[in-house]
């Protein structure tokens, strides 16, 4: 038993708990995948087999990600800005999703300066949780793409009036929306939503474009 804490003398810091948390739960769940999928391959093609650990590893994914949800929260990563080039951003956001996922996001973007400065991991989550919360709300595909306005990098998010019906949000939805915004703010960027008459919403990340080779 660890003594300083008895006394008082020692309270683990965010950065602690985070360590523990990844060493404690998120090696042993990685393991577990690493597992699953190795079982599923050896199924054989058995339909109840395949089924049964495709569904595991859903569930095993949603639990990951709100656990890195919980752990950004409560201890927000050091920003560590790096020249980026904006297709970098675009394919790698798209490439964080899940396989079925992927093929619903097309990209385009405009010709588009050779690189700014910004947190590209940190970028690249943003981007990939409004496009998750986005195809879980659509049924159709959807349209990130980027351009410049002015002094800003506007992302863009664009997704077609096809709702899917689904439970009310839940409270890992309003946090991950809540993530985004502020990283997106703590970066110097600002986020917008917008509607168009064609019954297209537009999810929109203005970031400014520092650093950039003009």
């Amino acid at each position: 038993m660890h003594q300083a804490s008895l006394n008082g003398t020692h309270k683990p810091s965010a950065r602690e708990l985070e360590a523990a948390l990844s060493r404690g739960v998120r090696t042993p769940m990685a393991a577990l995948r690493a597992a699953l999928e190795d079982l599923r391959q050896a199924s054989d093609g058995r339909e109840q087999s395949t089924r049964l650990v495709t569904g595991a590893l859903r569930e095993l994914t949603d639990l990951d990600r709100h656990l890195e949800m919980l752990l950004e929260y409560v201890a927000p990563a050091q920003l560590r800005p790096l020249r980026c080039s904006v297709a970098e951003i675009l394919y790698a956001a798209r490439g964080s999703l899940e396989a079925d996922e992927r093929t619903r996001v097309l990209i385009a973007s405009e010709e588009l300066e050779s690189g700014f400065a910004v947190d590209g991991p940190q970028l690249v989550r943003v981007l990939m949780r409004l496009l998750c919360e986005t195809l879980r709300d659509n049924q159709g595909d959807v349209l990130l793409r980027a351009r410049e306005d002015g002094n800003e990098l506007v992302f863009t998010i664009v997704e077609h009036a096809q709702p899917r019906p689904r439970p009310t949000a839940s409270a890992w939805d309003d946090l991950e929306i809540l993530l985004a915004k502020r990283e997106v703010e703590r970066m110097g960027g600002r986020t917008a939503v917008r509607d168009s008459l064609s019954s297209h919403r537009r999810l929109e990340v203005r970031m400014p474009i520092v650093g950039s080779e003009r």
